[in-house]
């Protein structure tokens, strides 16, 4: 497999932010004068994709998770980068790999870029983009519009390009953008992101490096 472009999710791809997802989830939840709910109630919705059954039904699902994901733009919090991140992005580049992040974030570019600059991040990659450059109407948390900009802005085509993240979302992205997707298990096991379409899944990031060199192991069971 001749992999020429890598787009990565950021959230729980790159960086640690299950944390800052809770804290903006209950001010979302508060914006809407619904009760909080604890930590370890969100990240059991959140492995089983099952959020959406905290809202009562009169909530608009789509208006709750466009405040959601703007409510990004109030965190303040320091991104924790585990170590074997900066040696996949290291090796990725040596191999003369393109790299991209995409982040469903509707985010300002220039608030992303100074947390992805205080990441240590920024150097690694060619293309940043937040959910905000785009009119994403696909799904919720759709990435397909910013995915297909990369591939045209890097002349690069979809069968050569990977697309790694660790949500069911993340695989609908790129299965809908015609690129590879790939699953990290992190909140969701294995078996949900074969079953939203991911082709190949790997367990930390650092597998990444195993799966350009020899595919099949990853590969989801059919």
């Amino acid at each position: 497999m001749h992999i020429k472009l890598a787009i990565f999710d950021y959230d729980n791809t790159l960086v640690d932010t299950a944390r800052s997802f809770y804290n903006s989830f209950i001010a979302s939840l508060l914006f809407y004068g619904l009760k909080p709910i604890s930590y370890q109630e969100f990240l059991n919705h959140f492995s089983n994709n099952t959020l959406e059954q905290v809202l009562p039904v009169h909530v608009n699902r789509e208006a709750f998770w466009e405040t959601f994901l703007r409510a990004y733009e109030l965190a303040s919090y320091v991104p924790e980068v585990s170590p074997q991140v900066f040696s996949v992005l290291e090796d990725l580049r040596s191999r003369g790999i393109t790299l991209a992040i995409i982040t469903g974030r509707k985010e300002s570019i220039g608030r992303f870029m100074d947390e992805v600059k205080k990441a240590k991040l920024a150097r690694y990659f060619d293309y940043i983009y937040t959910a905000l450059d785009f009119r994403e109407n696909q799904f919720t948390f759709s990435k397909v519009k910013a995915i297909k900009h990369v591939l045209i802005q890097a002349g690069i085509s979809g069968r050569h390009a990977i697309m790694v993240g660790d949500y069911q979302t993340d695989v609908m992205s790129a299965q809908e953008a015609g690129v590879i997707p790939i699953g990290l298990v992190n909140h969701q096991p294995k078996a949900e992101l074969c079953r939203a379409g991911a082709l190949y899944v790997i367990n930390e990031l650092k597998d990444l490096l195993a799966f350009i060199n020899d595919p099949h192991p990853f590969r989801c069971e059919t």
